[in-house]
C-alpha cells in the first residue's frame, strides 16, 4: 500500500498527498481505502489521524435485452420456443439472471408441466403444449 510523508515548510497550511489508483475494466463495487496520519514532529497535534478514500467503480455494467417471439402453439404434442438474450456492456465476467413467465393472457394450462415456467440461466428454451383434447384452445 502507498505511503510517504509530507513536510510542511514555515507559514504553509496546506498540503495535497497524491496517491495513484491503479485503472481496470473490471465492474466491481466501490472500494474504500483509509489514510492515516501519524509521528507529527515537533510538538504537533494530529487532530483527526485518518482520512477515508473511495474508488468509484466506472467500468460499464451490463444490460441485457430478450428477444420479442412468436411461433404457432401447434396442434399436437408440444413446441419449443427460444429467446435469445443479448448482453452488452461488461462482458468479461460470467452473468446469471433468473427469468419466469407472468401476464398476458396465457396460463399455467399453456405450458408443459402445467406450471408457468421460470428459472436461472438457459432463458432459450421452454415449452409450451399444443391443442390437444387436454389442452384448451384459444379463439
Amino acid at each position: 500500500m502507498p505511503t510517504g510523508s509530507v513536510t510542511f515548510l514555515a507559514g504553509e497550511t496546506q498540503k495535497t498527498v497524491t496517491i495513484a489508483v491503479q485503472s481496470d475494466q473490471v465492474v466491481e463495487e466501490d472500494e474504500t481505502f483509509t489514510v492515516t496520519l501519524t509521528g507529527a514532529s515537533d510538538h504537533g497535534t494530529i487532530v483527526t489521524s485518518t482520512a477515508v478514500g473511495t474508488i468509484i467503480n466506472d467500468d460499464s455494467r451490463y444490460d441485457v435485452v430478450p428477444t420479442a417471439t412468436s411461433l404457432a402453439e401447434g396442434d399436437s404434442g408440444s413446441t419449443v420456443y427460444e429467446l435469445t438474450i443479448y448482453r452488452t456492456g461488461a462482458t468479461a465476467d460470467a452473468a446469471t439472471l433468473d427469468w419466469s413467465v407472468s401476464g398476458g393472457t396465457a396460463d399455467a394450462t399453456d405450458f408443459t408441466g402445467g406450471a408457468l415456467p421460470s428459472g436461472q440461466g438457459d432463458f432459450c428454451r421452454r415449452t409450451v403444449r399444443g391443442d390437444d383434447p387436454n389442452s384448451r384452445r384459444r379463439r
